[in-house]
């Protein structure tokens, strides 16, 4: 537990299972909750994540049910927290539940509105072998009395925002990330570009670098830097 160095507020981190820190919680913060955030395990099968994504082995007849048993008691905890005057509950997921997920929202909260949209988690797309690729996740909103959906000052979908010369570069959505624009997979690929330091134009080009040899080893034409 922390004090905010600027405010009065109070900060605290509960490290523990999130059906015991809810009960926990109810005790002191129940109908007095203005948000919360739910990221539960998408039960996809996967094990290489954050925690263990294979909540229910993918052979098991009732690993939806098992699934929706999981999230029903915690979303049951969450409804007792949240203020039923103004609060929100987002919960994010993946196709494998979604559909599953949003009938149980609407079976827990019939007085709330419920909304489902979409969020882009990868402009690319995530292969999936023999399948679509896949841009995006779904997220669920459930308000609560009088909480309305307030304007940001950018728009992602809108590319005049965008375009803004102030706004800060996505550098990382200009880089290439696939399996195939690794060095080692181009070995013939990877080669200096001599660049003069005076007036910005190409020098020359230089050999391919082989694998295992470092590139600040590569010597650079006088005044010019090597890209």
């Amino acid at each position: 537990m922390e004090n905010a160095s600027d405010s009065d507020l109070w900060h605290t981190l509960i490290e523990a299972d999130n059906y015991h820190a809810l009960q926990l919680l109810e005790y002191l913060y129940a109908g007095k909750v203005d948000c919360i955030y739910i990221d539960p395990p998408y039960n996809t099968g996967a094990k290489d994540w954050k925690y263990n994504n294979d909540y229910v082995d993918s052979s098991d007849a009732y690993r939806h049910s098992k699934w929706l048993s999981f999230m029903e008691k915690r979303l049951k905890l969450a409804k007792k927290l949240l203020n039923p005057e103004d609060s929100v509950l987002i919960v994010t997921i993946d196709e494998k539940e979604y559909l599953h997920l949003g009938c149980l929202l609407e079976e827990l909260f019939p007085e709330a509105r419920i909304q489902m949209i979409t969020s882009v988690i990868s402009a690319k797309g995530i292969v999936r072998t023999g399948q679509f690729s896949r841009v995006e996740e779904y997220i669920y909103i459930i308000e609560h009395g009088s909480s309305t959906i307030q304007t940001g000052l950018y728009n992602m979908l809108d590319n005049e925002i965008k375009k803004e010369s102030e706004r800060e570069i996505e550098w990382l959505g200009f880089r290439r990330r696939a399996p195939q624009a690794k060095r080692e997979s181009r070995p013939n690929q990877f080669y200096p570009i001599f660049v003069n330091n005076t007036d910005g134009t190409i020098h020359s080009i230089g050999d391919v670098v082989k694998a295992g040899i470092d590139r600040n080893s590569i010597p650079v034409p006088k005044g010019c830097t090597a890209l």
